[in-house]
C-alpha cells in the first residue's frame, strides 16, 4: 500500500535537485531509439510476402490449409532475408514446408516434405498441376495446392463470380450516368449507389487477380 506521504516526499526530492520545472508539470522523456532503415526495409518485405501468399490461399478457399511453396527466381539478397524469416513466414501465410531453388542449385528449408528429404527430383517432381505462382518482388513463390484445390473448379467458381460482379459494377455505372438518377434522386440513394460501385469495383480487381494468379 502506498504511503499517503510518499507524493510529498516525491516532490521534495524534485525540487532538491533543482528541476527546471514543477513536479506536476514535468514532461515525460524522449525515448532516442535509432531505427535501422536497412532492418525496416527487410521486415516490410516479409510482411508484403507474406501477404500475397495469404491473400492467394484466401483467393482459393485454403487460408487454413497448410501447403508447401517453392522459391525461384530469388535474387541473393532475397534469399538471405527469406531464410532469416523463414519460420515466420511459415507460420504467418500457414505453410507446411519452404524450398528455394537459386542459382548455385536448391536449397531445403526448414526440413522436409512427409519426412522425406528434399532434393532437385523431389521438386521437379512436384511441379505442374495444382501449382500458382505468387511473384513478389526480388523472387517468385509456388504454391502447391495439388490434391488440396481443385484448380479447374476454381477457376469455374471465380470466373462466375466474376462475370456477376462486373454486370452489377456495370449497371451501377450506367445509373450513376444517367442524369435522371443523379439529378432526382435523393442524395443519400446516390451516395449508396456510388459506394455500391466503388465495392463492385474493388471486388472485381481481386476476383480478376485471384484468376491471374491460377494463370
Amino acid at each position: 500500500m502506498l504511503h499517503p506521504l510518499m507524493p510529498f516526499i516525491t516532490e521534495e526530492l524534485w525540487n532538491a535537485n533543482e528541476r527546471p520545472y514543477e513536479l506536476i508539470v514535468a514532461q515525460w522523456s524522449e525515448p532516442e531509439v535509432q531505427v535501422d532503415p536497412h532492418a525496416k526495409a527487410q521486415l516490410e518485405w516479409v510482411i508484403g510476402f507474406v501477404q500475397d501468399l495469404r491473400a492467394t490461399k484466401a483467393a482459393l478457399g485454403a487460408s487454413e490449409k497448410p501447403v508447401v511453396c517453392f522459391i525461384s527466381k530469388a535474387d541473393p539478397d532475397r534469399f538471405e532475408v527469406l531464410d532469416q524469416y523463414i519460420l515466420s513466414v511459415k507460420r504467418l501465410a500457414r505453410l507446411s514446408q519452404i524450398s528455394a531453388r537459386t542459382p548455385a542449385g536448391v536449397a531445403e528449408l526448414g526440413g522436409s516434405i512427409g519426412g522425406v528429404p528434399v532434393d532437385a527430383e523431389t521438386i521437379i517432381s512436384v511441379e505442374g498441376e495444382g501449382m500458382v505462382q505468387v511473384p513478389y518482388e526480388g523472387l517468385t513463390g509456388t504454391l502447391d495446392f495439388f490434391g488440396v484445390v481443385d484448380l479447374d473448379a476454381e477457376r469455374a467458381r471465380l470466373s462466375k463470380g466474376l462475370a456477376a460482379v462486373e454486370k452489377e459494377r456495370d449497371s451501377l455505372a450506367q445509373r450513376l450516368a444517367n442524369p435522371n438518377f443523379t439529378e432526382r434522386a435523393k442524395p443519400e440513394a446516390v451516395e449508396k449507389a456510388r459506394s455500391d460501385h466503388e465495392a463492385k469495383a474493388a471486388e472485381a480487381e481481386r476476383l480478376r487477380a485471384a484468376l491471374e494468379r491460377l494463370g
